[in-house]
């Protein structure tokens, strides 16, 4: 099976809503059109899974297509878990299959 095509680097506008209120919930801030990676960042969440990302399924999704290292998918689901996000792990990619896996964050109101 095919992956979903990612739009490289799109920010799904319901992701960084949904990411500038978590950080304002926890007394932190990230400037004024900062990305995705600088609102992480500002969670104080580490972005080593963070690569090659953008949305799919016409901005429903969030996908990050990162080469695998021991430490990554624990902090993506700290992410997910920060943002109350579903997270899907897949060994499906659309970059660099087979040395990439595909996080694809969404938000549980769409999975269930």
């Amino acid at each position: 099976m095919r992956p979903t095509p990612v739009r490289l680097h799109h920010e799904p506008r319901w992701l960084t809503s949904l990411v500038r209120k978590r950080l304002k919930a926890c007394g932190r801030s990230c400037r004024d059109g900062g990305s995705i990676w600088d609102m992480v960042t500002a969670a104080g969440i580490d972005t080593d899974w963070l690569d090659h990302w953008g949305s799919t399924d016409g901005g429903k999704a969030f996908v990050s297509e990162p080469y695998l290292n021991p430490s990554m998918v624990f902090n993506a689901s700290v992410f997910a878990e920060w943002c109350g996000l579903y997270l899907r792990i897949s060994a499906v990619s659309e970059w660099n299959p087979p040395s990439t896996i595909r996080l694809e964050f969404r938000q549980v109101a769409q999975v269930n």
